[in-house]
Formats: structure tokens, sequence, C-alpha cells
């Protein structure tokens, strides 16, 4: 509720037009029954973005700072396994040139 005291307060203090998004379902109803009795211009949902598309986003860019491989690109199973064996000949190499210095 006080996410819905927040805004009504907004409202209150002149303000007329509200987007509001939250992940917790009591939020988002809290700022909507207060948005449906004032006269503004808004628009509240619910904010959800799925726990796997944010770990492969998180995983991706670590892939890539380590790599140089960009996040976007999609692999095949068979251009990936390539791939990796192209990389780790290489990080083995800069691993042993590292010892040897």
């Amino acid at each position: 509720m006080a996410k819905g005291n927040w805004v009504a307060g907004k409202a209150a203090q002149g303000y007329n037009d509200f987007y509001f998004a939250d992940d917790a379902y009591k939020n988002v109803e809290a700022v909507q029954e207060v948005l449906s009795q004032v006269d503004v211009d808004s628009k509240v949902q619910i904010a959800k973005e799925s726990k796997k598309k944010t770990f492969d986003k998180v995983f991706n860019d670590i892939i890539e700072s380590s790599t140089g491989i960009e996040t976007f690109k999609d692999y095949s199973k068979a251009k990936g396994i390539m791939t990796g064996k192209t990389k780790e000949n290489l990080v083995s190499l800069l691993h042993l040139q590292l010892k040897t210095f």
C-alpha cells in the first residue's frame, strides 16, 4: 500500500500522467486502485522477465568478455564445439607462454 500512497501523493501534487510497473502483484493492484479513483492518464502493469532470459544474457556477457564472442550470436552445437576447441587451444598456448615468461 506504500506505493499506492506515494502515487496518490504525487497525483495530489498535480502529476497527471503515470506509468507504473512492479514485480509484486499487490503493489500493482494498490497503485491501480489509487489511479482508478483520480483523473489522470495511467498505465499499470506487472513487470515480469524470464529468469532464463536474464541468466542467458548474463552468462553470454561473461562469455563475451572472456572469449570475444559477441553476446548476440547463436551457435549450433557443432560450431560451439569447434569454436571451443579453437579457443581452448589458444588459452592453453597463452598459459604455456605465461609460464615460460
